[in-house]
């Protein structure tokens, strides 16, 4: 008895056939493969070596929770340090950050950012305040001693 080997492999027909409803082959819709255009300025990439994306992960992940948690805990301290300077109008971005840390712990990211940010502001307003108070008392001194 005597084997045959093929010289080359054919298939034999069938397979799947042209797409349904006389469409040409790569759907006629564009680019193949169906998968579009990429996003401009091409996909976001982890850079080299591994690592968080710049920015955080797309869609808000990626570690946002501690993050925010630690930014609403420092702006409360801040806020209550804020007592010392401006008094009743402490309490406004006292009561912001405090809402803010309440967010972080139900997940609520969206409000705690946008109570942190209007602690932002009053703190800064703070600040300006502050300066502006030193720099009242560093003048009614230099006019208290020019006028004596």
């Amino acid at each position: 008895m005597m084997n045959h080997q093929p010289e080359s492999i054919q298939a034999a027909g069938g397979g799947y056939g042209p797409p349904p409803g006389g469409m040409p082959p790569g759907g006629g819709m564009g680019a193949p493969g169906g998968y579009g255009a990429p996003p401009p300025g091409g996909a976001p990439m982890a850079p080299p070596g591994g690592g968080m994306m710049p920015g955080g992960m797309p869609g808000g992940g990626g570690g946002g929770n501690a993050d925010l948690a630690a930014k609403a805990q420092k702006y409360f301290i801040l806020s209550l340090c804020s007592l010392c300077g401006c008094g009743l109008f402490a309490i406004i971005p006292i009561i912001f950050s405090n809402q803010a840390k309440e967010a972080v712990a139900k997940g609520d990211f969206a409000t705690a950012e946008s109570k942190l940010g209007t602690v932002k502001i009053f703190l800064i307003l703070w600040v300006v305040a502050l300066v502006l108070n030193v720099l009242a008392i560093i003048a009614n001194v230099v006019i208290g001693i020019a006028a004596s």
